[in-house]
Formats: structure tokens, C-alpha cells, sequence
């Protein structure tokens, strides 16, 4: 038989790697490293989305700009037309006058 005694393999035993404290490390250290990451992952995402909302309101803000062109194209046109359909309907009215004097 052996003189020297077993060692305990209990996890109540008095060794390092099963303590409870050492445990409770271990796990506050996977702990931080994963939060560590999730937070660096969130801060990646958070900065991509920021430049998508740039880049967006860059590109809402010229199909504004476009469509008040538009707008405004639209507004002009209308007003040559309805003074065009006046003067059509003054050389109109001239040229109806002139045809019932001759």
C-alpha cells in the first residue's frame, strides 16, 4: 500500500482549480469578455445603421430638392398654359368679330 494519502476529488475539496471562488472568476470573466464583445458587436452595428441613416437623408434630401423642381416646373407650365388659352381665346374672339363684319 501507499504511504502518502489520495488527494480529495471532491468539489468541495481544498484545491484551486474547484473552489467556488474560483469558479465564480471564471465565470465573471466569461462574463466580461462575452459583454465585452456583444458590446463591441452593438457598437459596430450602431455605427453602420448611422451611416445608413446619413447616407439616406443625404439621398431623401435631393429627391426633395428633385421633386420640388418638379413642383415648381409643373406650376410654371400650368400658368404659360392657362395665359396661352387666353390669348387663343381673345384672337378667337377677334377673328369671330372680323368674320361677322365682312
Amino acid at each position: 500500500m501507499c504511504a502518502t494519502p489520495r488527494r480529495a476529488s471532491s468539489v468541495y475539496s481544498e484545491d484551486g482549480a474547484f473552489s467556488l471562488e474560483g469558479t465564480l472568476f471564471r465565470l465573471s470573466l466569461q462574463t466580461s469578455l462575452q459583454e465585452g464583445r456583444e458590446i463591441s458587436l452593438l457598437t459596430e452595428e450602431n455605427e453602420k445603421l448611422r451611416r445608413e441613416v446619413a447616407h439616406l437623408r443625404y439621398v431623401w434630401k435631393y429627391i426633395y430638392r428633385i421633386m420640388k423642381e418638379i413642383n415648381d416646373a409643373y406650376l410654371y407650365l400650368t400658368r404659360i398654359f392657362q395665359e396661352g388659352e387666353i390669348r387663343m381665346e381673345k384672337e378667337r374672339q377677334k377673328w369671330v368679330a372680323n368674320c361677322t363684319v365682312i
